[in-house]
């Protein structure tokens, strides 16, 4: 019957390396037949971990044999707090814990196991090997640093990047126990749900002289008008390092998109396409000298039931029509109506957006009128003041429609 009896083990980590420290709490009954005096904790490698033959173990102490009473069928938990490296410089012990890294050394673990050992109240003595599931315990991080950065080449403009990158190890180029993946997103931060990138990237290069101002690391076309983000992340699955380089959109100070389009953008680059011309500007635009307007595009407005147009100059003269430059709509003409009637009904793109639009205008007769623009593009009009009584309300008179308004979002 074995003289210890481990109902849990939990560690505080997961991976360990030897600056690392770690808690085990264990939980250990006794069945040694009598009154335990004595019990210590040791952290083993069997012969076979050594290279050796044969069942022994080597043991360094973790916790030497102490002082206890400890009865027979009796559970106890104890904690203990294990740092490798401490252990391991203990003299007579660092040969042969070089001895199983020497071993190992293409697995990269090392094997953790607890010894526990006692003494009874009889005399007798025993001890129990305890493999801790769950915990690595590697002999080295190897810390992997990752250099990255990338840039449109040759110029701003340009869709194609240039790249530098490498990784650099603490422990030497063990790059074959590594991986190395490219994640990129458009117009987003890539992270590891992104897209993966097909680099051109040898490994031996990758984790040794590293790439320097390579066009052909990362290939293919990268649009100017947009971002792009790339995150480089290396793990060998118990470490894991990024790095991560965003080549914002190109800047364009003047950008012409070519006749086919017509389009013509200041501090971006066109959107114009085939058939839908546009001048475009990045950024608010300020006219000081105001905007001539040359050669607006007027277009007939249909005028309501009961309105009668044109007049004559004297009252802006000329059919009812509307016209617009950028966002600056302007009306113009006059027409004869009654107060309450509607005028007309602009066409979309010349609707204020804003909330209704009001203006006060001079009326024959030394009337005032008040024209009103809503958002539906409703225009209509209303008396304001009256030279003799309110049958006028019913007279039609003549009004001036000359009225400008801006388009606002």
């Amino acid at each position: 019957m074995a003289d210890f009896s481990v109902t849990s083990c939990t560690a505080s980590r997961s991976v360990l390396a030897p600056e690392d420290t770690i808690d085990i709490t264990m939980t250990v009954k006794n069945t040694f037949g009598s009154k335990l005096t004595k019990f210590g904790l040791c952290l083993c490698f069997t012969n076979a971990d050594l290279g050796y033959s044969g069942n022994g173990w080597w043991q360094p102490t973790v916790s030497p044999e102490s002082s206890i009473s400890w009865a027979n069928a009796a559970s106890k938990t104890f904690t203990w707090s294990i740092n490798p490296a401490t252990i391991m410089s203990v003299p007579g012990y660092s040969s042969s814990f070089n001895r199983v890294k020497s071993v190992l050394q293409e697995k990269k673990t090392l094997p953790f196991r607890l010894a526990l050992e006692g003494t009874s109240s009889d005399g007798g003595y025993a001890n129990m090997t305890y493999t801790l599931s769950g915990v690595i315990y590697i002999d080295q991080w190897y810390h992997p640093v990752i250099t990255l950065d990338a840039w449109r080449y040759p110029d701003d403009e340009s869709e194609s990047l240039a790249a530098t990158m490498k990784v650099e190890l603490a422990d030497g180029p063990n790059a074959s126990r590594f991986t190395a993946t490219m994640y990129y997103a458009q117009d987003a931060k890539a992270t590891t749900a992104s897209s993966t990138f097909a680099m051109n990237v040898d490994r031996d290069v990758l984790f040794g002289v590293g790439y320097s101002a390579n066009t052909a690391v990362l290939p293919g076309t990268f649009s100017n008008g947009s971002a792009f983000s790339f995150l480089l992340v290396v793990s060998d699955g118990y470490e894991t390092a990024s790095a991560q380089v965003t080549v914002d959109r190109a800047f364009a100070n003047v950008h012409l998109s070519g006749k086919t389009t017509g389009g013509v953008a200041f501090g971006r680059f066109s959107t114009a396409t085939q058939g839908n011309p546009k001048f475009e500007c990045e950024f608010p635009a300020l006219f000081y000298g105001g905007i001539e307007e040359v050669n607006i595009n007027w277009q007939p407005l249909t005028v309501a039931s009961g309105i009668t147009t044109p007049y004559s100059a004297k009252y802006g003269g000329g059919a009812l029509k509307c016209g617009k430059v950028g966002k600056h709509v302007y009306i113009t003409g006059s027409i004869q109506g009654k107060s309450g009637a509607t005028i007309t009904t602009l066409p979309e793109g010349f609707r204020p957006l804003d909330g209704n639009k009001y203006f006060l205008k001079a009326c024959s007769g030394a009337r005032i009128a008040r024209i009103i623009v809503n958002t539906a593009g409703v225009m209509s009009v209303e008396w304001l003041r009256l030279i003799k009584d309110a049958t006028e309300y019913t007279t039609a008179i003549w009004i001036d429609c000359n009225i400008d308004f801006w388009i606002r979002d």
